[in-house]
């Protein structure tokens, strides 16, 4: 069975924009094995792809940590151990969707052929014209007509899935007062009250109205506040300011999930 692997070194977004790419060339190839390549803190997620036959992860620290300390043989042979625990027999074909040097690297050495960044060689400067296009579109920062997972249809040269992509989500053990949630089936709304830039974060004040209004006007609606740990700061002054009675509704799972229970989660919204 010809093996083919997908690189995705890149952050959460663009490995869940990856689904559609790897459910088209899933779709073209349906007696091939597909398997991905992304950042270990992510492959937990990466499971759920139902088109992946194995995820492989990528520990990014360790080779920066490589980096720094140069061509010793100490390293090297640290390298070679990382590489093992990825690599078997060389793929048939590697899809790199990022134009990024340990992208292209990995796509090199995991496979035979290399379609996207680095197809050129492992050294040309020449983009592939879907590469050039979304660096373009990132440098530019305009508008752009083309959605980053059609850009990675593009990339490795399909058209994107004929059916909308899903996560497949076994139902996961979660905290026990996030059981609750797990029945709800009103109108439930999550809300991403931080970013990773606090410049960028909406106001406390504004998520205090926004749900107190929202569940004013939706009887059996809940709101689920979900982020990383650094949120629980703003999470715990919205409990302080919404009123007792609107308590029982609003769930709080901010810092305490794992990225499937959080994709879970969110699937009951």
């Amino acid at each position: 069975m010809p093996r083919h692997l997908v690189v995705q070194l890149a952050r959460l977004g663009d490995l869940l924009q990856s689904l559609p790419v790897m459910m088209a060339l899933h779709e073209r190839s349906a007696y091939s094995r597909l398997d991905l390549v992304c950042p270990t803190p992510l492959a937990s997620l990466a499971t759920c792809f139902p088109c992946v036959s194995e995820v492989l992860p990528w520990d990014g620290d360790a080779w920066h940590a490589l980096g720094e300390r140069g061509l010793e043989e100490q390293s090297l042979m640290q390298a070679k151990e990382l590489l093992h625990r990825v690599s078997g027999l060389p793929y048939f074909v590697a899809y790199n969707l990022n134009n990024h040097a340990r992208a292209i690297l990995a796509a090199h050495v995991l496979a035979h052929r290399v379609v996207g960044p680095g197809e050129n060689g492992p050294l040309s400067t020449q983009l592939p014209p879907w590469v050039a296009y979304v660096r373009l579109a990132a440098g530019y920062r305009g508008w752009n007509r083309i959605h980053l997972s059609d850009a990675f249809c593009g990339m490795a040269g399909v058209g994107p899935p004929v059916e909308v992509p899903h996560l497949s989500l076994p139902i996961p053990e979660l905290p026990r007062d996030l059981l609750q949630f797990r029945e709800m089936e009103g109108d439930n709304v999550a809300v991403v009250v931080g970013s990773g830039d606090a410049d960028r974060r909406v106001p406390v004040a504004f998520w205090r109205d926004w749900i107190a209004e929202f569940l004013q006007h939706s009887p059996n609606g809940a709101v689920l506040l979900v982020g990383g740990r650094g949120e629980r700061v703003v999470t715990d002054l919205l409990h302080n300011q919404i009123s007792a009675l609107d308590q029982g509704r609003l769930w709080d799972a901010c810092g305490r999930t794992s990225l499937p229970q959080l994709a879970w989660l969110l699937s009951r919204c």
